[in-house]
């Protein structure tokens, strides 16, 4: 979350495995019921422009994020999503951090190949 506070961190939960038609407004309307939304971040990938599968909702108050924990599963359109709180991801952020650095050189060494000789 950009310019975070740890305020903001305690109001924000991080939702992924989001598929690619959901848009922000559709977001939106399903996280609504447990709480006042104050932002939404559905970022995109740089050159395809298209979804990158997650996000950032930050409520008004961390007693809404609680509410999302709890109740995520009782909402038919969200129980695929993975949804934790700020603090959660940014463990799980470092935890990865080497398994992601591999999959974005993966992803490069497949986009451009070395020739053999």
């Amino acid at each position: 979350v950009r310019g975070s506070t740890s305020d903001n961190k305690n109001r924000t939960i991080y939702v992924e495995n989001l598929p690619t038609f959901y848009s922000e407004n559709y977001l939106r309307t399903q996280f609504e019921p447990f709480g006042t939304i104050v932002s939404l971040q559905l970022p995109r990938l740089k050159i395809s422009q298209k979804l990158s599968g997650y996000a950032f909702v930050e409520f008004s108050t961390k007693e809404s994020v609680q509410k999302a924990l709890e109740q995520i599963g009782n909402h038919e359109d969200l129980t695929k999503l993975r949804v934790i709180s700020y603090g959660d991801w940014e463990n799980y952020k470092e935890e990865f951090k080497p398994i992601l650095k591999q999959r974005r050189q993966d992803r490069r060494n497949s986009l451009h190949p070395r020739t053999l000789r």
